[in-house]
């Protein structure tokens, strides 16, 4: 794992732990209950449906069939408060690390410099972590998915490994190379992001024009109807024929792995069967091992999907830590300043990053405490820019700004 990747998942964590603790230890113990509350539905059932067979075969007593009931009813029950409360502590959580994390973005993008939103990678960068919002929020969900998943991996497995560990065998051989798959796309499928990020910003941003009423009145007098329409079609076919390329290519290995899992599970019955009909195993065992392999089978999806999340997650957290990580290229200085103030431009030129045009071209100006100055000119000729370089949004390209 990649050090920028543990870094902000520390950050995330300490983050989640200020916001509840009371949440971070009821996904510890849903971590327990979710791994081994299947197990128990599974054994129960089979206990359940071997009483069944001995009260309909050998006449026994239905005593048994009655405590194993009222053992899965009071297992349904369990689960049942176990989810509610812990949906109502994990709301409240939501609502509080929602808050936490907008809070702590927002602040960090706004001391970040002007002339670094000028990058487009940087944009990119920072739609990427807008997206990623959510991924902070519902990574310790989903790594407590994948340990409660682990754990029913291994009890299946175990139980089954003693019976027939062929079959134990095989599934883990089928499960390796489509976690690899797997996380191989979502690598391809980031690349994928990055090329269609600037794409995408273009739709959205001329849907925008061409959705918005009071921008109508210009639209029809510039004549740029046609022209919007035309580059919002482009783009968007553009940033399609990208997808479905990637969608086609990823398709392949999708299907690999659905298929698998029905086949594996065919043989694994038949397997069983056999062992019943040899007397090796009773009905009882029969049902149990059944359960326990879709358990099995069920736990060794529900690993790869997490694996796949997680380190989509991972990728997507990479870029929220880029950002959290990123200093302000014009940093602030330590001298206090003091009122009143007078503020003076000594030859001051200025283009803007990626140009060589100058808009600002030795420029001398003294503003001194109450004086009041109207600053005038024709579109470009660096209104706006001035008052950018005194609000240090950027630095001089040459000369220097200085306060008393």
């Amino acid at each position: 794992m990649k050090k920028p990747y543990i870094k902000t998942i520390i950050w995330i964590i300490k983050i989640q732990w200020q916001a509840s603790k009371l949440a971070i230890l009821r996904n510890l113990f849903m971590v327990i209950f979710d791994g081994l509350y299947p197990i128990a539905v599974a054994y129960a059932t089979a206990k359940t449906f071997s009483e069944i067979a001995k009260v309909a075969i050998q006449k026994a007593d239905p005593k048994g069939i009655y405590f194993w009931l009222i053992f899965l009813t009071l297992l349904f029950i369990v689960q049942i408060i176990v989810n509610s409360v812990g949906y109502l502590i994990n709301r409240r959580f939501e609502q509080k690390i929602n808050l936490t994390l907008h809070d702590s973005f927002y602040n960090k993008l706004y001391q970040l410099s002007q002339q670094q939103f000028d990058d487009e990678k940087f944009i990119t960068k920072i739609n990427r972590a807008n997206s990623s919002f959510g991924v902070s929020r519902y990574i310790f969900n989903e790594l407590s998915i994948f340990a409660s998943s682990v754990i029913q991996f291994i009890a299946s497995l175990s139980t089954i490994a003693l019976v027939a560990p062929v079959i134990g065998f095989v599934s883990i051989a089928v499960a390796i190379p489509i976690t690899f798959f797997n996380i191989k796309n979502n690598n391809r499928r980031e690349e994928m992001y990055k090329k269609t990020d600037t794409i995408d910003r273009s739709i959205y941003r001329t849907r925008w024009l061409l959705g918005d009423p009071t921008y109508m009145a210009e639209i029809r007098l510039m004549n740029a109807f046609k022209y919007l329409l035309s580059s919002h079609n482009k783009n968007l076919i553009k940033g399609q024929n990208i997808e479905f390329k990637e969608d086609k290519r990823r398709m392949k290995y999708d299907l690999a792995s659905e298929i698998t899992q029905p086949l594996i599970t065919f043989g694994a019955t038949v397997y069983f069967v056999q062992l019943l009909i040899k007397g090796v195993i009773g009905l009882d065992r029969v049902t149990f091992l059944r359960q326990m392999f879709e358990r099995l089978n069920g736990s060794t999806i529900s690993i790869i999907q997490s694996i796949k999340s997680i380190h989509s997650m991972l990728i997507d957290l990479g870029n929220f830590g880029e950002i959290n990580e990123a200093e302000p290229v014009i940093k602030n200085g330590k001298t206090a300043v003091t009122c009143p103030m007078t503020i003076e431009f000594k030859n001051v030129s200025f283009s803007y990053p990626g140009t060589d045009k100058l808009i600002l071209k030795n420029i001398d100006l003294t503003i001194r405490p109450g004086d009041r100055l109207a600053i005038v000119g024709e579109n470009g000729a660096g209104k706006t820019t001035l008052i950018k370089l005194l609000l240090r949004q950027y630095l001089p390209t040459t000369g220097q700004i200085l306060i008393n």
